[in-house]
Order: structure tokens, then sequence, then C-alpha cells
């Protein structure tokens, strides 16, 4: 027989068991959250290096505040994510800053660029057929390419 007493505990039990789950869960999210926060975020991109740099390789993203050592030889192409600023630098050491790069013993050589990928629209006028296009592979496409048939 089932009494008051035993259906209270078990409500209680499993309202515990809620609570743990839902505590646990919490714990995860805050501390993926942090994790996210605090890591550096991404600045530029590594283009080519040259030398002895064990640091970074071609086609690496480096973080805002990471030291590169070059030596005195070595060469490294950024290319910057905020800034769109493309460096050529040649040895000594290079920090990563947000827009651009802190060069110590070294030379730098920067090329600016124009560009806002943030605020580019595409019109009808830019575009041919609207944006619309063709894919010939293997076959002469009549009509337009091929020469008039006499």
């Amino acid at each position: 027989m089932v009494t008051n007493s035993s259906v209270s505990w078990f409500l209680v039990g499993t309202a515990g068991c809620t609570r743990i789950a839902a505590l646990a869960v919490a714990s995860v999210i805050a501390a993926v959250s942090v994790a996210t926060a605090a890591e550096p975020s991404e600045a530029a991109l590594v283009e080519s290096v040259s030398g002895k740099s064990l640091d970074v390789q071609p086609m690496d993203y480096v973080r805002v505040g990471q030291t590169i050592r070059l030596g005195p030889y070595g060469t490294i192409v950024l290319s910057y994510k905020a800034s769109c600023a493309r460096e050529m630098i040649t040895g000594g050491i290079v920090t990563i800053g947000t827009e651009h790069s802190y060069v110590r013993s070294g030379e730098i050589r920067r090329l600016g660029s124009p560009c806002d990928t943030g605020r580019m629209v595409l019109t009808d006028a830019d575009s041919p057929a609207g944006g619309a296009g063709q894919t010939f592979r293997g076959i002469q496409p009549t009509g337009f390419l091929a020469a008039p048939a006499r």
C-alpha cells in the first residue's frame, strides 16, 4: 500500500534530481561562455612565412597580442581583418595588434586597400542577368560563343 509519506519522499527525491541536473547544465553553459569570452580574437591571416619561425604557418590566424620571432632574415605577410591592411615584415619581433602589427628590430611595409565588406550591396546593374549564370562543361554552347554557321 502506498502511504502519504512515501509519495512525499518520492517527490522530494525527484525534485532534488531535477535541481542537480539543472545546476549541472547551467555550470557547463557558464564554463563554455567564459572560455569563449576569454579566448583572444583572431586579428590577421598569415599569407606566407619564411625563415625559422616555428610560431606560425601559412593560412594560420594570429591573435591580438601574439608575439612572433622572425629572426634577422625571416619574412611574414599578414592580412588584417579589421583594417584590410596587408603587411610584409622582414626580421625582428612582431606583436599582433587589432588593425596592424608592432615590429621591433625589423622592417615593415604596409599596403592599405579600401574595403568595406559590411556595406557591400550588389545591384542588378552590377551583375549580369540579375545574378543568374550558366555553366557549360564538355560541350560548346551554341549561340553566343560558337561561330555562326554559314
